[in-house]
């Protein structure tokens, strides 16, 4: 197999709500986790959440360390829905973060299979991640390949996921020096974008190096269509060191259903 080329780089770093409208962020803290990605109605997720559940009730999780599930993929013809209920059936004793409807999240970590697991180290970067059921000796050997601890990144404790009414309001009071970022492709720029968003395409070879040569100390916001790209945009920028970056979940899609203007100049 492949090398995960995922390895010792910088998780991406989010924010989001729970069930309840608990809100979470997960960032370069210091606390390294086990991030699970659950869908309500996979059978393999079905046992692996109950499975996670007893053992976590057995067992004691190293200091520094916790678990966080996300809760994606939701389909409501589907079993177990809502998956509210499921966890809540479950008992499940963490927290959980609920996905966009865009599953943004899930192609921020480069979800490849249900359940899918992300472990990260104290100083958010990726140790391991797996995709498949796990049994108990698979847990916690996924457990051991973290490290908690560890200098916390200033460039990636400034990076989050902001909704799209919380990303009109940076733009109408922006921030001093504020760069509005879109990641699409220059035909989706010509079709509509947020009034005064500079464009480097994502699809560029060389997009990583157009976006180092971007100002790393002012702040950012940053978009694609629906969260994919952009998602994936904020780790490079987090390695690069930037330090202020809040990129729109759901992308210009949930900035247009929320009846927000585009320009096409």
């Amino acid at each position: 197999a492949q090398p995960d080329t995922a390895i010792g780089q910088p998780a991406p770093v989010f924010s989001g709500l729970g069930f309840d409208g608990t809100p979470t962020e997960i960032r370069a803290d210091g606390t390294a986790r086990l991030i699970g990605f659950f869908a309500h109605w996979c059978p393999h997720c079905q046992r692996e959440l109950p499975s996670t559940v007893d053992w976590l009730e057995s067992n004691d999780l190293p200091d520094g360390v916790e678990v966080v599930a996300i809760s994606t993929a939701v389909d409501e013809a589907a079993p177990n829905f809502p998956p509210s209920s499921w966890f809540a059936r479950e008992d499940w004793p963490a927290t959980v973060i609920v996905d966009s409807s865009s599953g943004a999240l899930t192609e921020a970590f480069g979800l490849t299979g249900f359940p899918f697991w992300v472990a990260v180290n104290g100083d958010g970067t990726v140790a391991a991640r797996v995709s498949g059921e796990l049994d108990v000796a698979g847990f916690e050997a996924l457990l051991a390949t973290v490290t908690p601890g560890g200098a916390v990144t200033e460039s990636a404790a400034g990076i989050r996921l902001v909704t799209a009414n919380d990303g009109a309001q940076i733009q109408e009071n922006p921030p001093a020096n504020l760069v509005i970022l879109d990641v699409r492709t220059p035909e989706e720029f010509e079709a509509g974008h947020l009034e005064g968003a500079i464009l480097v395409d994502f699809y560029d070879d060389d997009f990583a190096d157009q976006l180092a040569e971007l100002d790393p100390d002012v702040p950012y916001l940053v978009y694609c269509r629906s969260g994919n790209r952009s998602g994936q945009t904020t780790p490079i920028l987090a390695s690069l060191g930037f330090d202020d970056v809040a990129d729109i979940d759901g992308g210009i899609v949930a900035w247009t259903d929320a009846g927000l203007p585009v320009v096409t100049d």
